[in-house]
């Protein structure tokens, strides 16, 4: 497999500053991370990832609060970023980034 360019240019960067990231996924399930551990020398930025797609793994793992998640779901702009906040400092890492959304083919949460 070849690295993307986004990926690429991700590690470059973070090696260039001297920085790390963490990563939290719902539904592309591992991908981001594994797209930048593809690229040579992501070892030296990419501390570490987390795949939280079931809400309980949301909730009692990463600390998202459940009143949040209630209250906006898991497809939520809100979450996304608690998601990343967690990651974070779960990792001890510079940078911590998620993702979530609704893998279909209907809607979820009405979204």
């Amino acid at each position: 497999m070849s690295p993307g360019p986004d990926a690429v240019e991700v590690v470059r960067l973070l090696r260039e500053r001297g920085e790390t990231i963490g990563t939290a996924e719902s539904l592309t399930g591992g991908l981001l991370c594994a797209a930048l551990v593809d690229v040579p020398g992501a070892s030296d930025v990419v501390v570490g990832g987390l795949v939280a797609y079931a809400t309980q793994v949301k909730t009692d793992v990463l600390g998202i609060d459940p009143d949040l998640v209630d209250a906006r779901g898991t497809v939520d702009p809100d979450v996304a970023v608690a998601m990343a906040t967690s990651v974070h400092h779960l990792l001890g890492s510079d940078w911590g980034v998620s993702t979530t959304g609704v893998a279909g083919p209907g809607p979820s949460e009405g979204k």
